[in-house]
C-alpha cells in the first residue's frame, strides 16, 4: 500500500459522498473515514460506500474533535505516505496517481498546489506556485496552517512521534506543521495542482470560532516557543506567526 487517505468526518453527510468518490477507485491507495461524534446520517453513508470499496475503512471513534480523529486515523493506516484530506472538500481526478509518482519514497514531506473553489463565483482559483525547493525557515505565507495541501511519508511521522494535539480543534494544523517541518528541515515543493478547498460547508469549526479557541491557539504557539527555546530559527518563526494572528481582526482581544 502506498498512500493513506484519512478523512475525519463529523456532521458531513452533505458532503462526504462527494469527497469520497473523487477519493476512491484509485489502486494503491486505502481511504480511512474517521467518524466521530456524528448526529447525522454521516456514517451510515460511509458505511455504505464500504460495502461497495474493498479499500474503504470506516472507523467510528467515541471522542469528538478533529485532531484525535486524524491521529486514530494514522494509526490505523498502512500506507508508505499519508494524506490528511477534509471531509468537505475533493481531491482532483488525477490527484492520486501524480502523487504516487511523485512520492518516491526519497522526501518525508511534499506540497502541491490547489484550488480553491468559491461557491458565489462559482469557479475554480488556483493557490500558489512557488519555486521548485523551500526551507522551512523561509516562506510564513501558507507554510504552516494547512495539512490537506502536502503528503507526509508515514514512518517519518511516526519515528518522530508527531501527531496532531488533541486539546486544540482549531490551529492544530499549524502545531503539526511545525513540528514536522522542523524535525525535516524542509519540504519539496511541487507546482501540480492536486487539492480542491471548497469553502462550502457552513458547519465547519472555521466558522463557528470563538475568541477562547483563538487565544488557545496562541498559547500553544508559546508553549511550543518553549519547547524549541534554544532554537533560535523556530522561534522566529512561531514569533512572527503569533504576531501575525494577533493582527488578524478576528483575534482582536486576544492577549
Amino acid at each position: 500500500m502506498k498512500l493513506s487517505i484519512i478523512i475525519p468526518a463529523h456532521n458531513a453527510e452533505k458532503f462526504i459522498g462527494a469527497c469520497l468518490y473523487s477519493c476512491l477507485n484509485h489502486q494503491d491507495t486505502e481511504v480511512i473515514v474517521v467518524e466521530n461524534c456524528s448526529s447525522d446520517k454521516t456514517y451510515d453513508i460511509a458505511v455504505e460506500y464500504q460495502k461497495q470499496h474493498e479499500n474503504l475503512k470506516v472507523i467510528k471513534v467515541a471522542d469528538p474533535g478533529v485532531s484525535n480523529a486524524r491521529n486514530k486515523g494514522l494509526e490505523c493506516s498502512a500506507g508508505d505516505y499519508v494524506w490528511f484530506v477534509d471531509v468537505d472538500d475533493l481531491i482532483n481526478p488525477d490527484a492520486v496517481k501524480y502523487v504516487l509518482a511523485r512520492c518516491d519514497g526519497e522526501e518525508n514531506i511534499v506540497r502541491f498546489n490547489h484550488y480553491r473553489y468559491y461557491k458565489a463565483k462559482d469557479k475554480l482559483m488556483p493557490r500558489f506556485e512557488q519555486p521548485p525547493y523551500w526551507f522551512w525557515f523561509h516562506e510564513r505565507q501558507f507554510l504552516w496552517e494547512v495539512v490537506w495541501d502536502r503528503i507526509y511519508k508515514r514512518q517519518f511521522l511516526i519515528d518522530n512521534k508527531i501527531r496532531f494535539n488533541e486539546k486544540l480543534n482549531f490551529g492544530e494544523d499549524q502545531i503539526f506543521n511545525f513540528e514536522a517541518l522542523n524535525a525535516n528541515k524542509g519540504y519539496l515543493q511541487d507546482s501540480h495542482f492536486v487539492y480542491v478547498k471548497t469553502w462550502n460547508n457552513p458547519d465547519s469549526i472555521t466558522h463557528h470560532l470563538t475568541k477562547e479557541m483563538r487565544q488557545q491557539n496562541i498559547n500553544m504557539l508559546r508553549e511550543l516557543k518553549e519547547k524549541y527555546k534554544t532554537d533560535k530559527k523556530m522561534v522566529y518563526e512561531i514569533d512572527f506567526q503569533i504576531f501575525k494572528l494577533k493582527q488578524l481582526p478576528s483575534f482582536k482581544g486576544c492577549k
